[in-house]
């Protein structure tokens, strides 16, 4: 057992070297360092115990034993002093000590007891306190998997669910189209075919063709839109640009995109230049969701809305982008699943997908944050923080966990 002798008191730490003489199985430090240097000297020595030999503890003296045992929680801490007042062992195995002893009458036989003791305990707390972190590594790790499972099976029923009702329609369809098909062929083998019930049959049959055609292009945006969850940055080009002057060209568009409706998009910012070395086309994607979804969800018809663009640059590193509409707000209970999967108060006009895309483009695309406040009546404000340069691409590892 390697033995930390740290002075207080130079009398009563000698006179503890000479009880360790008659000891066996125990190696002084070589060092025997003053309060001041005690945590340094611990580092380097690597002892199995700490003994802190004192006249009387003093403030000093309990401050020191305090940062000893919160640097080295599982380290044996004896104190052993000249002098006894009442109330003060307590206080220093408060302050971290295993044991407050006397330096006399202490007997080197009762000295190594209580050392032993000290350190069995100690090892019996570290392998305890082991065993929990291990068990608490495993509890986070099957609940990490076992919210990726709930997240998959949630996604997966979405899917089945939106793609099943295009399907279904087109398949009801062409059953339809066969059955006419049939008829129309009997009445042609027994050439029964006027000209009425050939108009009929025309009419159905263009109804039905248009059905499927419908139900397909449905299902095929679908899923474009579930291609879209994963991002891929194989088909984004990274490159350095100017945030304002880009914002101002998206702006452009966007208004291009809203004249018909009535709508406008503004740019409020003050911020200087702002250069980025990131993935434009993802960020241009990110704000034209953004705009479809106030158009679909904040604006009521025949009401202009005004969206605004906010800038503001946060350091050197990164900047905030607010998104912010003056449309009929969010509702409290539908913020914590806004960037859900399928989630829409829509269901039937949209699949529910937009502001997932939108919020796997600002993480894994953007290497960002994003979240947004809203109350009813009170417009919605998305904020994205983004940094400045994007180092890596998250979208790749997000795919693979």
């Amino acid at each position: 057992m390697h033995v930390m002798i740290i002075e207080q008191d130079l009398y009563t730490s000698e006179n503890l070297k000479l009880k360790f003489k008659n000891l066996q199985n125990f190696t002084l430090s070589k060092i025997s360092p003053n309060l001041e240097d005690a945590i340094d000297g611990v580092i380097e020595e690597n002892p199995d115990i700490i003994i802190i030999a004192t006249d009387l503890p003093d403030a000093n003296c309990l401050e020191v034993l305090r940062n000893l045992a919160a640097y080295h929680n599982f380290l044996p801490i004896l104190i052993i002093a000249a002098e006894e007042v009442e109330g003060l062992d307590a206080e220093c195995v408060r302050a971290g000590a295993e044991h407050y002893l006397l330096a006399e009458p202490l007997t080197a036989a009762i000295l190594s007891r209580h050392m032993q003791t000290a350190l069995i305990r100690k090892n019996r707390e570290a392998q305890k306190a082991q065993w929990l972190r291990q068990e608490l590594s495993e509890a986070q790790n099957s609940l990490v998997q076992a919210e990726k499972m709930a997240a998959l099976g949630n996604l997966v029923a979405g899917i089945a669910h939106e793609i099943n009702t295009p399907i279904g329609i087109g398949i009801t369809a062409m059953s339809h189209l066969e059955s006419k098909l049939e008829e129309m062929r009997q009445r042609f083998d027994q050439g029964k075919i006027s000209k009425a019930a050939f108009q009929d049959f025309l009419e159905r049959i263009g109804a039905a063709a248009k059905l499927v055609n419908n139900n397909l292009h449905r299902s095929a945006r679908l899923i474009q839109g579930f291609k879209q969850i994963a991002v891929n940055q194989s088909n984004e080009e990274k490159r350095e640009f100017e945030l304002i002057p880009y914002i101002l060209d998206i702006i452009t568009f966007l208004n291009s995109q809203l004249k018909d409706s009535n709508h406008k998009a503004v740019l409020n910012s003050d911020a200087d230049c702002i250069v980025m070395n990131s993935y434009p086309e993802i960020l241009r994607r990110v704000l034209s969701m953004l705009s479809a979804n106030a158009v679909s969800h904040a604006f009521l018809p025949g009401k202009q809305g005004v969206i605004t663009i906010d800038i503001q640059a946060l350091n050197n590193n990164s900047c905030r982008l607010r998104f912010m509409d003056d449309g009929l707000g969010i509702e409290e209970k539908h913020i914590p699943h806004i960037f859900d999967p399928f989630y829409t108060t829509k269901r039937g006009d949209n699949s529910g997908l937009g502001l997932n895309i939108v919020y796997n483009l600002v993480t894994q695309g953007l290497n960002g944050k994003i979240d947004v406040i809203s109350a009813p009546n009170q417009g919605a404000c998305f904020t994205l923080h983004l940094p400045l340069s994007v180092e890596g691409f998250k979208g790749q590892q997000a795919l693979a966990g």
